[in-house]
């Protein structure tokens, strides 16, 4: 829960100046710090953490997220919304690169009610709150089709149904009206419309299908990746094919909270994928301090004892532009060339940097 007391209505409403406690969204202000996400994979009557390595094991703010395969793959993909920097993140789900083809159905729904008031006899015309029976061998999966979930997120209009291994499914539909709808056997790959009232059918008979899956000639051309303030920084010595700068303080506990993160990410990185540094940013720790903190703690990145307020000043500027602030602790990476690939709140995700590390071939 929040309040807005804060906010002076009377400057009128600019979502590019409000201000939440004196502090704009702007500078990536964080409301509900130590809250990072989490993605479950459900099977068999059990579920799996695997927040980590999909990445969504993110210190942003997240407010709301939606499910959608945008590439059309027959993989979900989704889309996360945070209240501070990044404030749009796109997951893409990666399975379809490493597993054989996904047999799947999407599914679209048209709602018998024409009409801009309730009906007592047909669905609204967007159709949500159907639920569907589909049914295997050996086994019957529920779906219910629905707008969203979160703050005010909303899915995509297509259900996509996994099948695993099997070709085929029989669908039954059952519609908030309380009418049922028998689809019978639907092949896997198949994009089916669904009409409540038949007569809306382009051919009366109340479903059509098309492919799901969009033919390689017709997805968009690749294009490079578009960054923002670019700029290269370029500390230490190192012909790693990655570079991450994490800045830390003596006195920082979320700095040495992170240092299992950083551990984890030597022991999944070779010296000549990654290498780790780190940018101590307090001008009030002393090179005796540093030193100390280093026999201390044993961390698994090389300190830069020697760098220079100005080089300071850089990693400092390169963070505010690209995140809006200036957090402790954050973390730059580069290649080797020490050109900027991406900025980040705290230590970047096992899935981030190999996802770098593969656009770099």
């Amino acid at each position: 829960m929040r309040h807005d007391d804060s906010f002076d209505f009377r400057e009128g409403f600019d979502p590019n100046r409000t201000r939440l406690g004196g502090s704009g969204f702007e500078s990536g202000i964080s409301l509900s710090g130590h809250e990072r996400n989490h993605l479950f994979a459900n099977g068999e009557g059990r579920f799996l953490d695997v927040s980590g390595v999909s990445g969504l094991d993110h210190p942003a703010d997240g407010r709301a997220a939606a499910w959608l395969d945008y590439d059309r793959d027959g993989w979900l993909d989704f889309a996360v919304v945070n209240a501070n920097a990044p404030m749009l993140q796109l997951f893409r789900n990666r399975m379809g690169d490493l597993e054989r083809p996904a047999g799947a159905i999407g599914l679209r729904f048209v709602g018998g009610n024409q009409q801009p008031t309730p009906s007592a006899d047909w669905s609204s015309r967007d159709g949500y709150g159907a639920k569907i029976e589909v049914t295997l061998p050996g086994r019957t999966l529920y779906r219910e089709y629905r707008a969203g979930e979160g703050f005010a997120a909303q899915n995509s209009d297509t259900l996509l149904v996994g099948l695993g291994p099997h070709p085929d499914a029989t669908l039954r539909i059952r519609w908030p009206s309380g009418r049922e709808q028998d689809l019978g056997r639907v092949a896997a790959g198949s994009l089916v419309t669904a009409y409540e009232n038949p007569a809306d059918a382009p051919d009366g008979a109340g479903a059509t299908a098309t492919a799901y899956r969009i033919p390689a000639e017709r997805t968009a051309p690749g294009r490079a990746p578009i960054r923002m303030g670019a700029s290269r920084i370029d500390l230490g010595e190192s012909r790693a094919a990655l570079r991450l700068y994490t800045t830390m303080a003596t006195w920082c506990e979320t700095c040495r909270s992170e240092l299992p993160r950083i551990a984890e990410l030597r022991e999944a990185f070779g010296p000549e994928e990654l290498a780790l540094f780190a940018v101590p940013v307090d001008p009030d720790d002393s090179r005796a301090k540093l030193e100390s903190y280093l026999t201390q703690h044993r961390p698994a990145y090389e300190m830069l004892l020697e760098i220079g307020p100005a080089d300071v000043a850089e990693v400092k500027a390169t963070l505010l532009r690209r995140l809006r602030r200036d957090p402790l602790p954050a973390s730059i990476v580069t290649d080797r060339e020490g050109r900027v690939l991406s900025a980040s709140l705290g230590v970047p995700s096992l899935s981030t940097l190999r996802r770098l590390l593969s656009d770099r071939g």
